[in-house]
């Protein structure tokens, strides 16, 4: 079956409790299609099944299976 069209994402925000939110995004994590994170979501969407959205900074960190951090070049403004 050729997917054309869908929903960009799905959340569910229990502002009572932020940490108990969730969201699936069918295109995956990355816009890059080389990315093995390119559509990882996908069959969670078309079941409709959220994964958690961590939003506090200790869970967002436990969670991260890496980070990146971006310094920019000396003279950019």
């Amino acid at each position: 079956m050729e997917v054309t069209g869908l929903s960009v994402v799905r959340c569910c925000f229990d502002l009572a409790d932020l940490a108990h939110s969730s969201c699936v995004i069918p295109g995956g994590a990355s816009g890059d299609s080389r990315s093995r994170h390119f559509a990882d979501q996908l069959e969670s969407w078309r079941d409709n099944v959220r994964v958690p959205l961590h939003y506090l900074e200790a869970e967002v960190s436990a969670a991260a299976a890496s980070s990146l951090t971006l310094t920019p070049a000396m003279g950019a403004s």
